[in-house]
C-alpha cells in the first residue's frame, strides 16, 4: 500500500492504471477483498442521510457494520 501526498507522486503510467481500474469499478467491476470483513463506524455529528449512505456502501462492498452513535 502506498500513501499519496501529492498528483505529482505518480508516474503518468500509475495514473493510467488508476483511470483504467476506476473505469473498470464505473462499468460494474466487483472487488471482493474486503467481503465479509468488519468495519465499525464512529459518527460524532448528527446526519441520518451520511449514516446510512456509509451503511449501504460498506454493504454493497461485502462488509459487515457496527455504528457507533
Amino acid at each position: 500500500m502506498e500513501n499519496l501526498f501529492k498528483l505529482s507522486d505518480l508516474s503518468v503510467e500509475a495514473i493510467k492504471e488508476i483511470l483504467v481500474e476506476a473505469e473498470e469499478f464505473a462499468n460494474g467491476r466487483k472487488w471482493d477483498g474486503v467481503k465479509g470483513k468488519k468495519i465499525a463506524n464512529l459518527f460524532f455529528e448528527p446526519s441520518t442521510r451520511t449514516h446510512y449512505r456509509f451503511i449501504v456502501a460498506v454493504q454493497n462492498l461485502g462488509m459487515i457494520t457496527k455504528n457507533f452513535n
